[in-house]
Protein backbone atom coordinates (compact mmCIF):
# COMPACT_ATOMS: atom_id res chain seq x y z
CA UNK A 1 0.00 0.00 0.00
CA UNK A 2 1.29 3.98 -0.86
CA UNK A 3 2.28 6.08 2.26
CA UNK A 4 -0.88 7.62 3.60
CA UNK A 5 -0.86 11.45 2.49
CA UNK A 6 -1.51 13.62 5.03
CA UNK A 7 -3.43 16.04 2.95
CA UNK A 8 -5.93 13.20 2.41
CA UNK A 9 -9.37 13.90 3.79
CA UNK A 10 -10.55 12.16 6.59
CA UNK A 11 -13.45 9.86 6.37
CA UNK A 12 -16.45 9.89 8.86
CA UNK A 13 -19.66 7.31 8.42
CA UNK A 14 -22.59 6.70 10.27
CA UNK A 15 -25.68 4.68 9.83
CA UNK A 16 -27.67 8.19 8.79
CA UNK A 17 -27.05 11.51 9.96
CA UNK A 18 -26.07 11.31 13.44
CA UNK A 19 -22.63 11.02 12.93
CA UNK A 20 -22.48 15.26 11.35
CA UNK A 21 -22.49 15.92 15.24
CA UNK A 22 -18.97 14.24 14.83
CA UNK A 23 -17.74 16.81 11.36
CA UNK A 24 -19.81 19.41 13.45
CA UNK A 25 -17.06 18.96 16.24
CA UNK A 26 -14.46 18.18 13.49
CA UNK A 27 -14.99 21.48 12.04
CA UNK A 28 -14.63 23.05 15.17
CA UNK A 29 -11.32 21.33 16.45
CA UNK A 30 -9.78 20.57 12.62
CA UNK A 31 -11.30 23.30 10.32
CA UNK A 32 -8.27 23.08 7.87
CA UNK A 33 -8.63 19.27 7.20
CA UNK A 34 -10.70 17.87 4.93
CA UNK A 35 -13.69 15.81 5.38
CA UNK A 36 -15.53 13.02 3.51
CA UNK A 37 -19.01 11.59 5.19
CA UNK A 38 -21.06 9.03 4.69
CA UNK A 39 -24.15 8.58 6.12
CA UNK A 40 -26.21 4.97 4.88
CA UNK A 41 -29.44 6.24 4.87
CA UNK A 42 -30.94 3.85 2.89
CA UNK A 43 -30.00 1.20 5.64
CA UNK A 44 -30.91 3.14 8.84
CA UNK A 45 -31.26 2.05 11.52
CA UNK A 46 -28.72 0.03 12.52
CA UNK A 47 -29.05 -0.25 16.20
CA UNK A 48 -32.05 -2.98 15.77
CA UNK A 49 -29.69 -5.14 13.60
CA UNK A 50 -28.05 -8.04 14.34
CA UNK A 51 -24.00 -7.78 14.49
CA UNK A 52 -23.43 -9.78 11.35
CA UNK A 53 -25.80 -7.64 9.66
CA UNK A 54 -24.11 -3.97 10.84
CA UNK A 55 -20.27 -5.44 10.48
CA UNK A 56 -20.94 -6.63 7.24
CA UNK A 57 -22.45 -2.93 6.69
CA UNK A 58 -20.01 -0.66 8.31
CA UNK A 59 -17.33 -2.71 6.10
CA UNK A 60 -19.33 -1.57 3.03
CA UNK A 61 -19.03 1.75 4.35
CA UNK A 62 -15.58 1.94 5.21
CA UNK A 63 -14.29 0.34 1.86
CA UNK A 64 -16.98 3.28 -0.02
CA UNK A 65 -14.56 5.90 1.72
CA UNK A 66 -11.30 3.90 1.60
CA UNK A 67 -12.29 4.12 -2.66
CA UNK A 68 -12.33 8.21 -1.93
CA UNK A 69 -8.44 7.72 -0.74
CA UNK A 70 -8.95 9.01 2.91
CA UNK A 71 -6.27 9.09 5.01
CA UNK A 72 -8.76 7.71 8.24
CA UNK A 73 -11.39 5.71 8.84
CA UNK A 74 -14.12 7.47 11.40
CA UNK A 75 -16.80 5.09 12.75
CA UNK A 76 -19.15 7.66 14.21
CA UNK A 77 -22.17 5.17 14.49
CA UNK A 78 -22.25 3.81 18.11
CA UNK A 79 -23.52 0.58 16.85
CA UNK A 80 -21.08 -0.29 14.79
CA UNK A 81 -18.22 1.05 16.95
CA UNK A 82 -19.77 -1.16 19.48
CA UNK A 83 -20.40 -4.54 17.47
CA UNK A 84 -18.07 -4.49 14.76
CA UNK A 85 -15.08 -2.73 14.80
CA UNK A 86 -12.61 -5.63 15.35
CA UNK A 87 -14.24 -7.19 12.50
CA UNK A 88 -13.85 -3.93 10.17
CA UNK A 89 -10.66 -3.79 11.65
CA UNK A 90 -9.00 -7.59 10.76
CA UNK A 91 -11.06 -7.19 7.34
CA UNK A 92 -9.00 -3.98 6.04
CA UNK A 93 -5.81 -5.62 7.16
CA UNK A 94 -6.56 -8.57 5.33
CA UNK A 95 -7.26 -6.47 2.37
CA UNK A 96 -4.00 -4.80 1.97
CA UNK A 97 -5.38 -1.32 3.80
CA UNK A 98 -3.39 0.36 6.83
CA UNK A 99 -5.70 3.42 7.68
CA UNK A 100 -6.20 4.10 11.12
CA UNK A 101 -9.78 3.12 12.04
CA UNK A 102 -11.00 4.96 15.14
CA UNK A 103 -14.53 4.22 17.16
CA UNK A 104 -16.92 6.65 19.34
CA UNK A 105 -16.82 4.12 22.29
CA UNK A 106 -12.93 3.82 22.94
CA UNK A 107 -13.13 7.60 22.94
CA UNK A 108 -15.96 8.31 24.83
CA UNK A 109 -14.44 5.77 27.21
CA UNK A 110 -11.12 7.49 27.56
CA UNK A 111 -12.70 10.69 28.11
CA UNK A 112 -14.57 9.69 31.40
CA UNK A 113 -11.14 7.93 33.35
CA UNK A 114 -9.86 11.62 33.74
CA UNK A 115 -13.04 12.15 35.67
CA UNK A 116 -12.95 9.24 37.95
CA UNK A 117 -16.20 8.73 38.16
CA UNK A 118 -18.55 6.83 41.04
CA UNK A 119 -21.28 5.52 38.87
CA UNK A 120 -21.87 6.29 34.97
CA UNK A 121 -24.99 5.71 32.92
CA UNK A 122 -24.43 5.23 29.25
CA UNK A 123 -27.59 5.89 26.89
CA UNK A 124 -27.23 4.13 23.42
CA UNK A 125 -29.33 2.29 21.00
CA UNK A 126 -30.47 -1.44 21.75
CA UNK A 127 -27.82 -3.06 19.59
CA UNK A 128 -25.28 -0.78 21.32
CA UNK A 129 -26.02 -1.50 25.03
CA UNK A 130 -26.80 -4.78 24.00
CA UNK A 131 -22.83 -5.17 22.90
CA UNK A 132 -21.55 -4.21 25.96
CA UNK A 133 -18.76 -2.59 24.94
CA UNK A 134 -19.58 0.45 27.05
CA UNK A 135 -19.64 -1.38 30.39
CA UNK A 136 -16.46 -4.21 29.78
CA UNK A 137 -14.37 -0.69 28.57
CA UNK A 138 -15.42 0.99 31.82
CA UNK A 139 -14.80 -1.83 33.76
CA UNK A 140 -11.24 -3.01 32.34
CA UNK A 141 -10.21 0.78 32.98
CA UNK A 142 -12.62 1.83 35.77
CA UNK A 143 -12.85 -0.84 38.18
CA UNK A 144 -14.19 0.46 40.82
CA UNK A 145 -17.28 2.33 38.90
CA UNK A 146 -20.99 1.01 39.07
CA UNK A 147 -22.15 1.18 35.30
CA UNK A 148 -25.77 1.31 34.38
CA UNK A 149 -26.74 0.99 30.65
CA UNK A 150 -30.25 1.94 29.40
CA UNK A 151 -31.28 1.61 25.56
CA UNK A 152 -33.33 4.43 23.71
CA UNK A 153 -33.99 2.89 20.98
CA UNK A 154 -36.50 5.73 20.23
CA UNK A 155 -34.21 8.98 20.71
CA UNK A 156 -32.12 8.67 17.67
CA UNK A 157 -35.82 8.21 15.13
CA UNK A 158 -36.80 11.38 17.22
CA UNK A 159 -33.87 13.62 16.52
CA UNK A 160 -33.78 12.71 12.91
CA UNK A 161 -37.21 14.13 12.61
CA UNK A 162 -36.36 16.99 13.46
CA UNK A 163 -38.07 16.74 16.98
CA UNK A 164 -34.99 17.28 20.03
CA UNK A 165 -36.66 20.28 21.04
CA UNK A 166 -39.96 19.25 20.82
CA UNK A 167 -41.87 18.01 23.78
CA UNK A 168 -42.01 14.23 22.70
CA UNK A 169 -38.15 14.40 23.25
CA UNK A 170 -38.24 15.76 26.55
CA UNK A 171 -41.08 13.07 27.52
CA UNK A 172 -38.96 9.91 25.61
CA UNK A 173 -36.23 11.14 28.01
CA UNK A 174 -38.31 11.19 31.19
CA UNK A 175 -39.74 7.95 30.37
CA UNK A 176 -35.97 6.43 29.95
CA UNK A 177 -34.26 8.23 32.56
CA UNK A 178 -37.00 8.77 35.36
CA UNK A 179 -36.00 5.19 36.95
CA UNK A 180 -32.89 6.22 37.95
CA UNK A 181 -33.11 9.70 39.43
CA UNK A 182 -33.77 8.08 42.98
CA UNK A 183 -30.32 7.13 42.49
CA UNK A 184 -28.64 8.94 40.06
CA UNK A 185 -25.44 8.91 38.49
CA UNK A 186 -23.01 11.34 38.80
CA UNK A 187 -21.75 11.29 35.15
CA UNK A 188 -24.16 10.59 31.89
CA UNK A 189 -22.40 9.01 28.37
CA UNK A 190 -24.32 9.64 25.30
CA UNK A 191 -23.60 6.66 23.76
CA UNK A 192 -25.11 7.47 20.54
CA UNK A 193 -23.89 11.11 18.11
CA UNK A 194 -27.72 11.70 17.76
CA UNK A 195 -27.95 12.33 21.37
CA UNK A 196 -25.84 15.41 21.55
CA UNK A 197 -28.98 17.87 19.89
CA UNK A 198 -30.65 16.00 23.54
CA UNK A 199 -28.45 17.48 25.70
CA UNK A 200 -31.36 20.68 26.33
CA UNK A 201 -34.00 18.00 27.04
CA UNK A 202 -31.62 15.98 28.91
CA UNK A 203 -30.52 18.90 31.58
CA UNK A 204 -34.22 19.22 32.22
CA UNK A 205 -34.50 16.21 33.52
CA UNK A 206 -31.46 15.20 35.32
CA UNK A 207 -29.90 17.15 38.15
CA UNK A 208 -27.69 19.81 37.18
CA UNK A 209 -25.25 18.31 39.55
CA UNK A 210 -24.83 15.30 36.69
CA UNK A 211 -21.67 15.81 34.07
CA UNK A 212 -22.78 14.91 30.50
CA UNK A 213 -20.07 13.49 28.19
CA UNK A 214 -20.74 14.13 24.83
CA UNK A 215 -18.46 11.11 22.57
CA UNK A 216 -19.11 13.71 19.42
CA UNK A 217 -16.39 16.12 21.18
CA UNK A 218 -14.24 13.00 22.15
CA UNK A 219 -14.03 11.34 19.25
CA UNK A 220 -13.05 14.95 17.45
CA UNK A 221 -9.87 15.15 20.51
CA UNK A 222 -8.89 11.84 19.41
CA UNK A 223 -8.88 12.04 16.16
CA UNK A 224 -7.03 14.95 16.20
CA UNK A 225 -4.24 12.88 18.81
CA UNK A 226 -4.18 10.09 16.32
CA UNK A 227 -3.11 12.31 13.34
CA UNK A 228 -0.76 14.33 15.11
CA UNK A 229 0.89 11.10 16.48
CA UNK A 230 0.74 9.51 13.50
CA UNK A 231 2.72 12.26 11.64
CA UNK A 232 -0.42 12.40 9.61
CA UNK A 233 -2.28 15.95 10.05
CA UNK A 234 -2.41 18.53 7.68
CA UNK A 235 -0.18 21.09 7.59
CA UNK A 236 -2.32 23.94 9.41
CA UNK A 237 -3.17 27.23 6.62
CA UNK A 238 -5.73 29.72 6.35
CA UNK A 239 -8.08 27.88 4.42
CA UNK A 240 -10.94 25.93 5.47
CA UNK A 241 -11.03 22.29 4.77
CA UNK A 242 -13.12 20.79 1.64
CA UNK A 243 -16.43 19.03 3.23
CA UNK A 244 -17.69 16.69 1.22
CA UNK A 245 -21.15 14.70 1.97
CA UNK A 246 -22.27 11.02 0.73
CA UNK A 247 -26.25 9.73 1.11
CA UNK A 248 -27.26 6.44 0.05
CA UNK A 249 -30.57 7.16 -0.37
CA UNK A 250 -32.28 10.61 -1.01
CA UNK A 251 -29.48 13.01 -1.11
CA UNK A 252 -31.90 15.94 -1.08
CA UNK A 253 -33.21 14.86 1.96
CA UNK A 254 -30.33 14.33 3.60
CA UNK A 255 -29.03 17.62 3.01
CA UNK A 256 -32.48 19.29 4.42
CA UNK A 257 -32.40 17.51 7.64
CA UNK A 258 -28.57 17.78 8.01
CA UNK A 259 -28.91 21.41 8.97
CA UNK A 260 -30.43 20.00 11.94
CA UNK A 261 -27.18 18.29 13.06
CA UNK A 262 -24.89 21.03 11.96
CA UNK A 263 -26.70 23.91 12.98
CA UNK A 264 -26.92 25.38 9.20
CA UNK A 265 -23.21 26.13 9.58
CA UNK A 266 -22.23 23.91 6.73
CA UNK A 267 -25.27 24.60 4.69
CA UNK A 268 -26.35 25.42 1.57
CA UNK A 269 -24.54 21.92 1.07
CA UNK A 270 -24.11 19.52 -2.00
CA UNK A 271 -24.62 15.89 -1.39
CA UNK A 272 -23.95 13.32 -3.48
CA UNK A 273 -25.72 9.91 -3.77
CA UNK A 274 -23.33 6.71 -2.94
CA UNK A 275 -25.42 3.41 -3.68
CA UNK A 276 -25.48 0.91 -1.07
CA UNK A 277 -22.52 -1.65 -2.43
Amino acid sequence: MNKISKTAPIGVFDSGLGGLTVVAALDALLPHEDIIYLGDTARVPYGDKSPETVGRFGLENALALLERDVKMIVVACNTVSATALPFIQSELEARGFRVPILGVVDAGIEAIIPRNPRKICVLGTRATIASGAYERGIRAKLPDTETISIPCPILAPIVEDGLANHPIATSAIKHYLTPILDSPPDTLLLGCTHYPLLIDAIRTVLPPSITIVDSSIAIAEKIRETLEKLDLAKIIDTSSGRREFLSTDSPRLFAERAKVFLDGKLSPMKVEEAPCR
